[in-house]
């Protein structure tokens, strides 16, 4: 669960229902502080708190900084920004120190970055999580997030089914391969460059994965496209944005959850490495993916012509392949 100093983001989104305000947010994020009574509980800290704490086992003993309210900025919004830290078994610890050792000797601090910010939309707020691992997420943070939020709205809900980052329907990774090979710029500011990898699922929930860039005249590819059951995603490619001036290699979910290695990630203008992984976390989550999001919501020849089109084409290449490759062998008389 790695801090966005690290070199690689994870990022779950989720959707944050309530009336109270963001100053009241990181105010009670900062009245549960790390230590809370004891080093071995949960608490909150900030975004700047020395990272090498986490992972570490046993008692680690520091005063988290406060979460900050942080203001609108370009296409950034208004938004809070605080470190929730959590302890929990260690395999390594156990591994080496033995299943009857101390319980503090067995428990590891882990960390993920919070970030909310304000959606358009009075009482939703949009809630960017540093962790894509989903026991984590309901067992650790979405209760102690939504435990939080309580204290100042005890009617506060915390959803990660749906959020402004959801992808839509089960269409859009069957869109984003064909537009990449067909018409790659998306919009005025947005283009996908490489599709690197992409995931699949049949109707009897077979995965498979192509990697090593995505050829369009691969055979399993074509028959993979010409099943309309086939279902693809997540997918790992490279675009760029001309309004942020960012170019990154992202891993792309359904639900909106991202992954992006910041050494693959460059701005036109080079940000510190202690301020890269938070400017690329908020300017995917609110400039980036929402375009990618309207690009395909708005794309009505997809729906009406293209994906059929799409369907078809993967067919005749199909057959068009097969009848080459009979042509090889000599036909009896």
């Amino acid at each position: 669960m790695p801090p966005v100093t690290r070199g690689r983001l994870l990022v779950t989104p989720a959707t944050l229902n309530t009336k109270a305000s963001l100053s009241q947010l990181a105010a009670a994020m900062n009245e549960d502080r790390l230590p809370r009574g004891s080093v071995l509980n949960s608490g909150w800290g900030a975004l700047t708190d020395d990272e090498t704490r986490v992972g570490l086992t046993g008692p680690v003993p520091f005063r988290g900084g406060e979460a900050i309210v942080v203001a609108e900025d370009g296409e950034v919004p208004e938004h809070v920004r605080g470190r929730l830290y959590w302890r929990q078994t260690s395999p390594a610890a156990i591994k080496f120190y033995g299943k009857g050792a101390d319980q503090e000797q067995l428990l590891e601090l882990r960390a993920a970055d919070i970030f909310i910010s304000r959606t358009g939309e009075d009482g939703k707020l949009l809630v960017l999580m540093t962790l894509k691992d989903a026991v984590s997420v309901k067992r650790q943070v979405t209760p102690y997030l939504t435990e939080t939020v309580r204290t100042v709205d005890p009617a506060a809900t915390l959803l990660t089914s749906d959020t402004v980052l959801t992808m839509g329907d089960g269409d859009f990774f069957r869109w984003l391969l064909w537009r990449t090979y067909n018409k790659p710029e998306l919009s005025d500011t947005l283009t996908i460059l490489e599709l690197i990898n992409l995931h699949c699922q049949d109707q009897v929930f077979r995965t498979a994965a192509l990697s090593g860039g995505i050829d369009m005249d691969r055979m399993e590819l074509l028959t993979l496209i010409m099943r309309d059951a086939v279902g693809f995603g997540p997918a790992t490619f490279t675009l760029s944005d001309t309004v942020v001036g960012l170019d990154a290699q992202i891993q792309l979910w359904a639900d909106g959850s991202f992954a992006c290695t910041l050494g693959e990630t460059g701005y036109d203008e080079p940000s510190p490495r202690a301020e890269k992984g938070i400017r690329v976390t908020l300017d995917l989550a609110h400039e980036v993916l929402p375009e990618l999001r309207r690009a395909y919501n708005a794309d009505n020849d997809w729906r009406t012509t293209h994906r059929a089109q799409s369907i078809q084409e993967a067919g005749a290449a199909l057959l068009a392949a097969h009848t080459l490759w009979l042509s090889q062998f000599p036909t009896r008389p």
